[in-house]
């Protein structure tokens, strides 16, 4: 790592870390990379100064989703939060009434959520999460400098330190859940607000389905079940609420993005419906959470 790229990193930044190999409290940037003041553990900065939080294990278990979103190109994705704008944008209407003070993206892929947080002068302190270096780095190129890079289910955060994490575009959908909802308890404070979205299954295979056959002229496989974009999807909002509840969370809010088959991405203002019933047939849920 040379020096140019570490002095970008944000002492402020630094002082909410902990260590992921010991949990110690304490990280101390030094003149080539991050240390832990406990174990000793030495973690890079890589350019233009993000720092890996992460351990070998989580980067195994994660390697997939890692991979996925680095070999992306940009355009691509780009074009998706295109597609998905209105969808998007009802999602952040409503985790938005939630966010305030210091704010926890998890899953900030290229910093599209981190602008909305941003603009808002009820944030204070907004750090951006992801798996993916190469999101990370399109956020910093976007002018987002509180960035890491580490996994969701192993925050790099230090206990009570946040008091709102949030993730919007479904990004939880790809990541072991029960894990995650523990880790994001552990680092609000009492009463802070946790708001997130999952997409629902059926609705997603229906959609997908719709769109192969517009692409490729045939209807898709069986396969298409176990598609990675589609095997972690919500199939049931009660398990999430139980895991939600088993976390130390209780549910404030819960609405789903109305769908409507073969017309998602022609609904401009698709508008909510609520509940349980909803999530069945919604094309992405939002969960509002605060911390008991």
């Amino acid at each position: 790592m040379n020096l140019a790229a570490k002095s970008f990193v944000d002492s402020d930044l630094v002082s909410l870390l902990r260590c992921v190999e010991c949990g110690h409290p304490r990280l101390v940037l030094s003149t080539q990379n991050i240390v832990c003041a406990a174990c000793a553990t030495s973690y890079d900065v890589l350019p233009p100064g993000i720092p890996r939080l992460i351990t070998r294990q989580q980067r195994q278990r994660n390697a997939v989703h890692e991979q996925q979103w680095d070999h992306m190109p940009l355009a691509d994705y780009e074009q998706i939060c295109r597609d998905n704008r209105p969808v998007w944008e009802a999602i952040d209407a409503v985790a938005m009434k939630y966010c305030s003070g210091s704010v926890l993206e998890v899953c900030c892929g290229h910093g599209r959520f981190l602008d909305v947080l941003t603009r808002n002068p009820r944030m204070k302190r907004v750090i951006g999460l992801d798996i993916s270096l190469a999101m990370l780095r399109a956020a910093w190129n976007k002018g987002h400098r509180l960035l890491i890079q580490g996994s969701a289910d192993d925050l790099p955060i230090q206990a009570g330190s946040m008091d709102s994490v949030a993730s919007s575009g479904s990004g939880l959908s790809f990541l072991p859940r029960e894990p995650t909802y523990a880790e994001i308890a552990r680092i609000l404070r009492p009463e802070g607000f946790f708001a997130f979205d999952l997409l629902n299954f059926w609705p997603s295979v229906i959609d997908e389905a719709w769109w192969t056959y517009l692409s490729k002229g045939r209807l898709p496989r069986r396969e298409l079940l176990h598609e990675y974009k589609l095997t972690d999807n919500m199939r049931d909002a009660k398990r999430e609420v139980e895991l939600l509840r088993g976390a130390g969370f209780k549910v404030v809010e819960m609405k789903s993005v109305r769908y409507v088959p073969f017309l998602r991405r022609r609904l401009t203002q698709p508008g909510y419906w609520p509940g349980f019933w909803g999530a069945r047939i919604g094309y992405d849920t939002v969960f509002v959470c605060q911390k008991l």
